[in-house]
């Protein structure tokens, strides 16, 4: 009688798999169609001429927001970017898209020039771009982006950094900032690769840096490796209360630092307006 039973199952068992299997192809396709990477002359995207772009930043006292805005889909993201983003003078953001929700908020921004890194264009959502972005109200020196070498396995698509460098008030200084996406549902390996072609191009920066985002650090290896990988460079983890967005209890936003004196930084805990909580800090030059 358990022999029968036990047979009966297998057929049973092997179709469960099957089904598993094929549902995880059909979805992937799917995705892999309705996701499509930027090419290289694609990547690059601006958003806004602020008009007091000419101005360098005050070194004494500059203010950063590092959020990912969850593609603008909390019912109160408009009121709350507008409230964290007041009196910022740089932006660091994940997970911008230029849909009917999101741009005319950024666009309404007049005072900061978007600069966006396009990962890929959504085509079920108007061939809207998606990626990271720094914004600010003061002219970049120098925009670059970086796009990881590998990419997510579901959705085919790679995770990019975007890069900016600024002039600083009475100082022959650039500060260097970079806004990072890391590449998710894959290993530490390959978060390390993403991480550490940040690293090489920090490395040859002899000006302070803020290097912040959500890492998709969700294992204690891949927070072993961003610390390690960041450390070895001189970079500086800025310490935050409890609030941050977690995934299996290790937080996935960070934010780091090099040449710079920390004055503060702060979790904004009870701020709806993203699936992520956004983290503010203030630095100077020391």
């Amino acid at each position: 009688m358990l022999r029968s039973t036990s047979t009966m199952r297998k057929p049973l068992i092997g179709s469960t798999i099957l089904a598993v299997i094929s549902s995880f192809f059909i979805s992937t396709q799917t995705h892999a169609k309705r996701y499509i990477p930027a090419k290289d002359s694609e990547v690059e995207y601006t958003i806004n001429r602020a008009h007091a772009d000419e101005y360098t930043i005050d070194k004494e006292k500059i203010k950063i927001l590092v959020w990912n805005l969850y593609k603008g889909e909390k019912d109160s993201f408009v009121k709350d970017y507008k409230k964290l983003t007041a009196g910022k003078d740089i932006l660091l953001l994940q997970e911008v898209i230029t849909n009917k929700r999101m741009k005319p908020v950024l666009e309404a921004d007049t005072e900061r020039t978007y600069h966006v890194a396009t990962s890929f264009f959504d085509s079920e959502d108007g061939w809207a771009r998606s990626g990271t972005a720094t914004a600010s109200r003061y002219r970049a020196m120098e925009v670059k982006w970086q796009r990881s070498r590998h990419h997510e396995p579901m959705v085919k698509t790679p995770k990019m950094i975007s890069i900016a460098k600024f002039d600083l008030e009475a100082t022959d200084e650039d500060l260097l900032t970079l806004s990072i996406h890391g590449v998710n549902f894959v290993s530490a390996a390959k978060l390390e690769d993403q991480i550490q072609q940040a690293a090489l191009l920090i490395s040859r920066h002899k000006g302070p840096v803020v290097f912040g985002g959500d890492f998709n650090t969700w294992s204690k290896k891949k927070l072993n490796v961003m610390r390690t990988s960041l450390s070895r460079i001189g970079l500086k983890e800025v310490p935050f209360g409890a609030g941050r967005m977690e995934t299996f209890g290790k937080p996935l936003d960070h934010v780091f630092i090099k040449g710079l004196k920390l004055n503060s930084s702060k979790v904004h805990k009870d701020v709806e307006g993203s699936d992520h909580k956004a983290l503010e800090v203030e630095v100077s030059l020391p």
